[in-house]
């Protein structure tokens, strides 16, 4: 695993519409985040993966609770997340929109965010005052994580788990990293097939891992924040093998929504798992916009994103 002590860093300036946005790379910051745990067998606090001098660029996010520090890749590296950040200073905005309309119907709700990436909606979430635990799998993101919660000050809000999530602990798991897409991080021995559909664009190893099931997340200390929850889940495809690790979970936190990822299982048995997995729980699928029910028979038609909402 690369240290951590020499990455891509370039002074920049970016246009967007009638707006310059100044894009401000760090002189090899360092983070007091002691924020990272990870899981093997049992949880530990990491003060690894973020140790050391980080040479990485900075912008802001835009919240509804005001702006906020993140740390971003180069655009050129990474054209949809990091490079709307920077043009925008946002990133799915109306979904990040939603979640928010969820967490402010119940002041007891918190957020899980398996697939944190950059942390736009972690980042957003735990600025708002909520808990937030945001599970990542890419190093490099876990590093810019610690870089953004250090510099907002959101250390008492938000936790990053750097695990992959599975329905399997003690193996390996090869993670790969699609071109120009740091959001697009997967599974090499299962997702390769499934990415060759959606993208030309190659993909290559980027680091190695042990994953831990959902249900581990029962024994986290942390965990005593997180009995009423809404989660956001979008791993590239994952998104099947972490749910078969999820039934103790499910069964003792209280869920009201699961905004999922779903175009890797459109017409697959991916597909039709979860969906049994989830209507067995009292949960319904509605579409993106969170308005209207969704045909189970028709998963294949689905759009790219769902929501899962939990019968009341």
């Amino acid at each position: 695993m690369d240290s951590g002590k020499s990455y891509e860093f370039r002074q920049s300036v970016y246009s967007s519409a009638n707006r310059i946005l100044n894009v401000n790379a760090t002189d090899c910051a360092s983070t007091s985040c002691n924020c990272v745990y990870s899981y093997q067998n049992k949880w530990e606090v990491n003060t690894e993966v973020c140790k050391g001098c980080f040479k990485f660029l900075k912008t802001r996010l835009k919240t509804r609770f005001g702006n906020t520090p993140i740390y971003v890749y180069d655009p050129k590296n990474d054209v949809f997340v990091s490079k709307s950040i920077i043009a925008k200073g946002e990133f799915d905005a109306e979904k990040i929109g939603q979640l928010l309309d969820y967490l402010k119907s119940d002041q007891n709700l918190n957020f899980i965010d398996i697939g944190a990436n950059l942390g736009v909606f972690s980042l957003t979430v735990a600025k708002s005052g909520r808990k937030v635990l945001a599970i990542e799998a890419l190093y490099k993101n876990v590093q810019r994580l610690c870089m953004s919660i250090s510099d907002g000050g959101l250390q008492s809000n938000l936790k990053v788990i750097y695990n992959a999530v599975s329905d399997k602990t003690g193996v390996v798991v090869n993670l790969g990293v699609d071109e120009n897409n740091m959001g697009g991080t997967f599974t090499l021995k299962i997702q390769r097939k499934l990415k060759k559909k959606i993208t030309l664009k190659s993909a290559e190893h980027t680091d190695q891992l042990q994953p831990l099931r959902w249900t581990n997340l029962l024994e986290l200390d942390d965990i005593k924040y997180f009995k009423n929850v809404v989660i956001k889940i979008d791993i590239e495809g994952f998104e099947y093998k972490a749910i078969l690790g999820s039934e103790r979970f499910f069964d003792n936190v209280k869920i009201k929504a699961v905004f999922m990822e779903w175009v890797f299982h459109k017409g697959k048995e991916s597909g039709k798992g979860i969906i049994e997995f989830m209507l067995k729980r009292n949960f319904v699928p509605y579409s993106d916009n969170g308005k209207n029910i969704l045909n189970t028979s028709e998963s294949d038609k689905w759009e790219l994103n769902i929501i899962w909402k939990r019968k009341e």
